[in-house]
């Protein structure tokens, strides 16, 4: 947050930013061609795992033809050496039927992944049949409550949520909230039940709240069903708390249900804001069958199942791993033994789901190769590193030896095909320890969002998977590092630029840019010209820049101070016209957010179309806030504009995903400063990882600022008097 130098303008740049919120390609460098890795099936040895990809939980069955289209043949395999897993756990799976009725059956888990709404599991073949592992697998939580229903019922569980708004600054391990309730308020919603019972029942709503005051307690809730009061609450401060309300199934009915939940601010407090994550509702009810599906938790046996009209089919999930066929073909009305406690699924003959899709897992190019390495190492999908050969034929002329990797086989190499942030992870960790190269340079291609499940975002906001951390005070953003915490794990990072691009002709658009400034002429002994430009709304920020300049020798450098007055209309157009002229080096110091520099408008997307098409601004370092938020699903950031934009020529930017203070701002940029004088024959992504190295990471803020403060663009630029 640049520049607050109050409490109050502290609390109104928070709230501004949750206002905001709330609104298959392999590179050979020895060649330099581009071409197409082999498939799977081109490779001696056993086929390549299948990747099952499921959306929800469930029993799910494969057939012997969809598994031979992946190159499992059922009929002639060892079922012994067949493996199912997940996240590296096997599973539990049963095969029926021979030759091309052969099926393969198993019951998967919906995901729990933060990252990901699908689930992944893999099928693969092994040499021969492996040990059974000693592991300890989870249960279905244990529910005392679904202990306590009467004869011939079960305790019933509907969770009832939607994510519908991000805040990032909740604290909490989800951001994802279904409504706000600001007092005095009342949030209702409307349901259907179907087969209470007479019986115990619950209601849990789990709540952040976002405000806190001097009046204790500051938050009053109350709760009704149907009309119902069946309970209120008090309580103090801000942070997550689950509501819980335990009464008798006299306040619900068959039909439609209404629950109420009312803030009547009567606490004394100011200000009471809550929101609404989740509501669950456990009631008893009879095992009467929905679609041909009965999951229940046993509190009596035996059950009669009702509501079935072919065959019933028994699976024992309390080890959702290790789940177990119990009972097969049972005549409907029949008694079903039920031991107390244990989570049965009871389905109607056939009955079972379809994978979302079946994919064959990429082991191409083999990263875990004795002969794996590469200098330059570029990450992305298939379709966004394509147009990136020219760039990676560049690199490959200069001496570095370049590898392309398609982020699905990250995905299925290093994470079991789940797509989240710890497959980069443990890829990076494996090649700065055994690739000869080692990776000196990372580009990752593809935009991202904090929207990785796809509540709000179109699929084309998430083609890569990255890293959501904890910062002061923005709360959740995004890290190209993660969340390290020492300078040793920051030294053995790579520099790493971003290309966030959505569509390839973003990439061919900045590979174009950076072919052009790479080719231009040099000057002799010309000057490296830098514009500093600070926001006139504080002193600070001028003084801020001119420590910044003051690192710059004039017999080599050429620089000049913008710093309109707070205020004054004509800024933006003064600014304009500077840039204009042309700078090697643009550095900005002062208030920002999402789109555009200082409270006075000084520089916005809009204004970025508006540079004349002959403008030379190659490099911009920006010592703001919000400024690379790229994570935003439908606001494109001043970042990514600048990378996008053909006029300017912009081909690198420094800018922070995140707020943080001007004091904590100077550890990076000062250190930028006289590395760029030091030692000019880095390149602008080795002075980046050079400077956060030189970052201390004792106080949250200037760590905040090493792990927020991203280059976008290519990180093998080097700073240059050239002139396009």
């Amino acid at each position: 947050m640049a520049g607050l130098t109050g409490r109050n303008e502290r609390r109104l740049f928070i709230a501004a930013l949750t206002l905001l919120l709330v609104g298959g390609v392999w590179w050979n460098s020895q060649d330099r061609s581009f071409v197409q890795p082999p498939s799977n099936s081109q490779i001696n040895g056993p086929p390549a795992p299948v990747k099952i990809i499921i959306d929800q939980a469930g029993i799910y069955r494969l057939g012997a033809d969809e598994l031979r289209e992946m190159g499992l043949d059922l009929a002639s395999l060892n079922p012994a050496h067949l493996r199912l897993t997940n996240l590296g756990r096997e599973v539990s799976f049963w095969l029926d039927g021979a030759g091309d009725a052969a099926t393969l059956t198993f019951y998967g888990e919906a995901s729990q992944s933060k990252y990901s709404a699908s689930n992944v599991y893999r099928l693969e073949v092994d040499g021969g049949a492996l040990p059974a592992e000693e592991q300890t697998l989870p249960e279905h939580d244990s529910d005392e409550l679904a202990l306590q229903v009467g004869n011939g019922a079960y305790l019933e569980t509907e969770h009832l949520e939607q994510n519908l708004l991000y805040l990032p600054i909740a604290d909490s391990s989800d951001r994802w909230f279904w409504t706000s309730l600001v007092a005095p308020g009342v949030f209702s919603y409307e349901f259907t039940l179907d087969s209470v019972v007479s019986g115990p029942a619950r209601l849990r709503a789990a709540i952040w709240a976002s405000s806190e005051s001097g009046e204790y307690p500051d938050h009053h809730l109350r709760i009704a069903i149907n009309g119902t009061g069946v309970h209120e609450e008090r309580w103090d401060g801000k942070g997550f708390r689950t509501v819980e309300a335990v009464f008798s199934t006299t306040a619900l009915r068959d039909g439609v249900n209404r629950i109420t939940l009312e803030s009547p601010g009567d606490t004394g407090a100011a200000v009471d804001i809550l929101y609404l994550d989740w509501l669950e509702l456990s009631f008893s009810r009879a095992p009467v069958a929905r679609q041909s599906r009965l999951e229940i938790t046993c509190a009596t046996s035996p059950i009669q199942p009702m509501g079935f009209d072919s065959p019933l089919q028994v699976y024992d999930i309390t080890q959702p791993q290790r789940a177990q066929r119990v009972g097969e073909n049972i005549e409907p009305l029949h008694l079903v033994d039920c031991p107390r406690g244990r989570r049965y699924l009871i389905l109607g003959e056939n009955e079972v789901l379809s994978p979302r899709k079946l994919l064959e897992s990429q082991q191409l190019p083999d990263l875990r190769a004795v002969n794996a390495g590469a200098d330059y190492l570029a990450i992305g999908p298939a379709d966004l590193l394509k147009p990136l050969q020219p760039l990676l034929e560049l690199r490959a002329a200069q001496g570095l030896k370049t590898l392309s990797v398609p982020i699905e086989a990250v995905y299925d190499q290093f994470n079991y095909g789940m797509p989240e942030p710890q497959a980069l992870r443990a890829l990076l960790a494996y090649a700065s320890m055994h690739w000869k190269p080692a990776p000196r340079y990372l580009l990752l291609v593809g935009d991202a969002s904090y929207d990785p499940k796809g509540y709000l975002a179109a699929p084309e906001a998430n083609r890569l998977t990255v890293e959501l951390i904890d910062t002061q005070y923005g709360g959740e953003t995004v890290s190209d590092i993660g969340a390290v915490q020492s300078e040793q794990q920051v030294e053995q990072m790579p520099a790493i630029g971003l290309l966030p691009a959505r569509h390839a002709e973003q990439v061919r658009g900045y590979v174009q840019k950076v072919l052009k400034y790479e080719a231009a002429t040099p000057q002799r002994k010309q000057k490296i010209s830098l514009l500093a430009v600070a926001d006139g709304q504080d002193i600070s920020f001028r003084l801020d820049a001119k420590s910044f300049l003051d690192e710059f020798p004039s017999n080599q450098y050429e620089y000049e101070l913008f710093t309109p007055d707070a205020g004054a209309g004509d800024a933006a157009a003064q600014l304009r016209q500077r840039l204009a002229e042309g700078h090697h080096l643009v550095a900005y110091f002062g208030h920002g957010s999402l789109q555009m520099w200082g409270k006075d408008r000084l520089l916005s997307v809009e204004d970025l179309a508006r540079l004349p098409a002959t403008a030379s601004l190659p490099i911009v370092l920006q010592f703001t806030c919000l400024s690379g938020y790229y994570i935003h699903p439908n606001v494109e950031s001043l970042a990514e504009r600048m990378l996008w934009q053909p006029n300017g020529g912009i081909v690198a930017v420094l800018a922070p995903s995140s707020l943080t203070l001007p004091y904590d701002q100077s550890f990076l940029s000062l250190s930028l400063a006289r590395l760029l004088v030091a030692e000019p024959e880095l390149t602008i992504g080795e002075i980046h990882l050079k400077a956060r190295q030189q970052v201390p990471l004792d106080s949250q803020g200037a760590a905040d600022v090493m792990r927020t403060f991203m280059l976008f663009g290519d990180p093998a630029l080097r700073v240059s008097s050239n002139s396009p």
